[in-house]
């Protein structure tokens, strides 16, 4: 997963919006190795712990394979003229991440509690 946080440039939240709502994702998706790009704005609801607050936006580009070479393909892509909004803030905050462990849903109610009973 390659994780970016970010904000959209001061007055331009309606441009950055569309643009990677109906642009920036499906340019993203159509680089391989890449699956899907939802996007995220921070929520009111906190648990209290120090977080990522002054950034607003957070986008998760899902990538397959080895994680390096999908996150060189979107590189190359950037460099090759993929279009990148201005009403994107200059700020970010990016980085890739290797799952570790499985998406756990309701529907896969294996966990162990500390009696060993489970779920």
């Amino acid at each position: 997963m390659f994780i970016v946080h970010a904000n959209h440039a001061e007055g331009l939240v309606d441009e950055s919006n569309d643009w990677y709502t109906n642009q920036h994702r499906a340019d993203s998706v159509a680089i391989p190795g890449h699956a899907r790009a939802p996007r995220c704005e921070i929520s009111d609801a906190q648990l209290g712990y120090p977080s990522f607050g002054q950034y607003r936006y957070l986008a998760i580009y899902e990538i397959q394979g080895v994680p390096q070479e999908p996150l060189d393909a979107m590189t190359d892509a950037i460099d090759a003229g993929m279009h990148i909004s201005e009403s994107m803030g200059s700020e970010l905050l990016a980085a890739g991440y290797e799952l570790i462990s499985s998406w756990l849903d309701d529907g896969d109610r294996e966990i162990a509690l500390n009696d060993g009973s489970e779920v």
